[in-house]
């Protein structure tokens, strides 16, 4: 009678472990890679270095869109790339004022050139915004700076 099977592999056993100290200690850090799937085979991606780039999963084909330096230029907490990828809408000063809710000042940054002008609306010079965001083609943008609301429509009358 025989016995077939496989080897035990124990090589996982004898490595290091992760303790709780480990898990709270300064030197424990997880680098959070953002990633966001734009296209079927297309995602946006923060490297380790901060760097914004996009990886096309099929071919590995990585492209550059920004560098870390625009992100710590303003300290953005928050960013978007135009869906034609020429534009990055990039949040900072960003104000947690409920659950869900934010305010922020946002500034358009162009990929190509890396000019960058602050997304104000015209009756505004700074301008913090309750959102903006980007429509689904091209550039199109969504900017809300003030929501209005009476209590009734007599004012208007």
């Amino acid at each position: 009678m025989y016995s077939i099977g496989f080897a035990e592999d124990n090589s996982l056993a004898l490595k290091a472990k992760v303790r709780i100290e480990d898990l709270t200690s300064e030197d424990f850090q997880i680098h959070d890679v953002e990633a966001k799937w734009i296209r079927d085979t297309e995602l946006l991606y923060r490297t380790a270095d901060g760097n914004l780039e996009r990886l096309n999963v099929e071919t590995m084909e990585m492209t550059l869109l920004m560098t870390n330096r625009k992100f710590k230029e303003f300290q953005v907490s928050r960013y978007e790339v135009s869906p034609d990828m020429k534009y990055a809408l990039l949040a900072y000063n960003v104000k947690k004022t409920h659950r869900h809710s934010f305010t922020a000042y946002y500034t358009l940054c162009n990929l190509d050139t890396w000019e960058h002008l602050s997304l104000n609306p015209p009756e505004v010079r700074e301008a913090e915004l309750l959102y903006a965001g980007w429509g689904v083609l091209g550039q199109q943008l969504v900017r809300i700076c003030f929501i209005y609301y009476d209590t009734c429509i007599d004012a208007f009358y």
